[in-house]
């Protein structure tokens, strides 16, 4: 079973990485126009910065369904929280050393940390999968009654459902905050 989930994520990584070098290039060599067509010519410098999350992004995603399908759990969320965590130090860091260019490049260029948050967090992984290393986060509890069971199995599926919707709700606060504020500026 292993080996068959092995040949699967090697052809998807294929995949994967080829489109996501593609739309890199694409937007890379294309940002000025994208932004024009936007109707936004400041944009600019955030489409080109996050044009390299194109390619490591979609790939963390598909090594995290592979190791989540192996039951790798901890390091999953291991690699989760250095990724948030490298992404906004980042962030904020270039933001705050490049503000005097001002605030549209200082913004942009400061969208690197997604990309490095994302190449940081699958070279954790890699590292675990690498060393199958496990990190004992919690310890079973033996469920005494299909009652009990079913109860430890909503609240443990809420628990990652609210999880999993944190990125996407930051990333969608992010999108409506951040250029209205700049804009401002």
């Amino acid at each position: 079973k292993k080996n068959f989930g092995w040949v699967w994520f090697k052809r998807l990584t294929v995949w994967v990485l080829s489109v996501g070098i593609i739309a890199f290039i694409l937007k890379l060599g294309f940002a000025e126009q994208i932004s024009h067509h936007l109707g936004n010519p400041n944009s600019y410098y955030f489409i080109r910065a996050l044009a390299p999350a194109l390619v490591i992004v979609p790939l963390l995603a598909l090594f995290r369904g592979y190791l989540q399908g192996l039951e790798q759990y901890e390091a999953i969320a291991f690699s989760e929280v250095i990724e948030q965590l490298i992404r906004v130090t980042v962030m904020l860091t270039l933001c705050v050393l490049f503000l005097p260019q001002g605030g549209m490049f200082a913004g942009g260029i400061s969208m690197l940390g997604t990309s490095l948050g994302g190449i940081a967090a699958f070279v954790i992984l890699l590292i675990f999968h690498i060393r199958n290393i496990k990190i004992p986060i919690y310890k079973a509890t033996p469920v005494s009654s299909p009652q009990g069971e079913g109860k430890w199995f909503v609240r443990s599926s809420l628990a990652i459902c609210l999880t999993r919707l944190l990125i996407p709700f930051s990333d969608m606060a992010d999108a409506l905050i951040i250029p209205a504020r700049l804009q401002s500026a």
